[in-house]
């Protein structure tokens, strides 16, 4: 189910000096927002909540992806109070035989408990944040059930997010991933202008679906002003800009290209932001 399987680049925490240092810098550069976690599992950190409030006594929006299973009656209290803006929660998986079967995990009833009082710690306590988001994927085992997933939790406690497993190649079985698929990438990425991706050890890449950081622009050390504007990132959008895809494997077999398309007109491709390309009208 989860990309994970297939990652290579070594997992870890990290280091609570270079945590505050990037969101510090983030902060002094007008960052509004920051995401607690990459393809692991954000409650497995003793000091979350502790960089939860950081974060927010910094003004930063903040949220985290989990699949609950961690997610005790002490630890929602913990979370809620801690200020956090939103939780996304993994659940794939209508019954347990059909949890089990996607995520590899026996923990059905722990997790629909767990989430189950997280919404009335949030009700007792009359307060709308944080906002709480089930987020769930089609497949083949559970594509006629699916829409039950409404009925699990009260539409007014809760928002729902549904994903297409056949559009994500990261996502799907090992049995499908040899599955040749039609659309290829044909605008630019917002991600290249709007978002790092720090790993545990520094180490920064431009998307999210990077998980062995193939697309690696270098090292937060390196400093955010930097990594915007150094010649690898510029060499990405250079390639987006003029639709090379074909250079870049992931980009162009990208598991989101609607919500992460850059629109701009034409006239502006040849100045952007973070450097200007040559005029040359006869470019292919």
């Amino acid at each position: 189910m989860c990309p994970r399987e297939t990652m290579t680049h070594e997992v870890g925490f990290m280091d609570d000096e270079l945590y505050k240092k990037i969101i510090d810098e983030a902060c002094k550069l007008g960052v509004q927002r920051v995401r607690l976690h990459f393809y692991g599992e954000p409650l497995l950190h003793k000091n979350l909540i502790e960089r939860i409030k950081y974060a927010k006594r910094k003004g930063l929006f903040v949220d985290i992806d989990t699949n609950a299973e961690l997610l005790t009656p002490d630890l929602s209290e913990k979370l809620v109070n801690s200020g956090i803006d939103q939780i996304i929660i993994s659940f794939h998986g209508l019954t347990p035989e059909e949890y089990k079967h996607i995520t590899g995990r026996d923990s059905f009833g722990v997790i629909t408990k767990n989430i189950t009082h997280l919404i009335k710690i949030k009700e007792i306590k009359n307060i709308k944040k944080p906002k709480i988001i089930i987020q769930t994927t089609i497949m083949d085992i559970n594509y006629k059930n699916v829409h039950k997933v409404f009925n699990y939790f009260p539409k007014d406690k809760v928002e729902f997010s549904v994903t297409n497993c056949n559009y994500n190649p990261l996502l799907m079985k090992n049995d499908y991933r040899h599955i040749k698929f039609e659309y290829n990438r044909k605008v630019p990425c917002l991600s290249l202008y709007n978002t790092l991706v720090v790993s545990w050890d520094g180490n920064v890449t431009v998307c999210c679906s990077d998980v062995n950081f193939n697309l690696s622009i270098g090292h937060i050390e390196d400093g955010i002003i930097n990594l915007f504007n150094n010649d690898k990132i510029k060499k990405l959008r250079k390639y987006h800009l003029f639709g090379k895809f074909d250079k870049l494997p992931l980009c162009k077999k990208c598991i989101d290209p609607i919500a992460h398309s850059l629109y701009m007109p034409i006239k502006i491709k040849e100045n952007i932001i973070c450097g200007k390309y040559e005029k040359n009208k006869n470019r292919k």
